[in-house]
């Protein structure tokens, strides 16, 4: 109490000022560290669900084969799935595209499903039956990572939205992402 009393009132201001201005760029930091924390994690997350789609991928391509294999009858609808699943690119994609790409996988494995169904011993076939188990595992194993994801994307979006200070994760280029549902 006595320094202040000695200091001009400009001074005083001057003091108050400097710690507050300390004070949030100590917070800033605080938020920007958070933020690129959560940004980290969703990229590693993404990566994850990229290496399940592509496993998933190669197994309904095998599971296609051997469709093929029983003789099941193809549509031309069901001959243009498989072709565009055979081109997906699943080694960079974002997370906005990853949302089709999981809904686009999932079609084309409820077609490939539907073709099988009622050829005679295709659901019997060991190695089928192990493809579809595979499947089933894949697809647990993605509902589970996407969840995760959203978890950690409900986080980013937190940190992101602070007021007065959630602007310092744009300057990273940490924007707001949606949940993969």
């Amino acid at each position: 109490m006595v320094i202040l009393a000695s200091l001009e009132t400009y001074q005083v201001v001057l003091l108050v000022l400097m710690i507050a201005t300390f004070l949030y760029i100590v917070v800033l930091l605080y938020v920007a560290g958070h933020g690129m924390e959560f940004a980290k994690r969703l990229r590693a997350r993404t990566k994850a669900l990229l290496t399940l789609m592509s496993e998933k991928r190669r197994l309904l391509l095998l599971l296609d084969g051997e469709l093929r294999h029983y003789q099941a009858a193809y549509e031309e609808s069901d001959e243009e799935a498989v072709s565009a699943l055979k081109s997906l690119n699943l080694m960079e994609i974002t997370y906005k595209e990853a949302k089709d790409t999981l809904s686009f996988i999932g079609r084309v494995e409820t077609r490939l499903r539907f073709l099988g169904h009622d050829l005679d011993g295709f659901e019997k076939d060991p190695q089928c039956v192990e493809w579809l188990a595979s499947l089933e595992e894949i697809d647990h194993s993605i509902r589970r990572g996407t969840s995760f994801y959203n978890m950690e994307a409900a986080a980013l979006n937190y940190w992101v939205s602070i007021p007065m200070a959630g602007w310092i994760n744009y300057l990273f280029g940490i924007k707001k992402r949606d949940p993969i549902v």
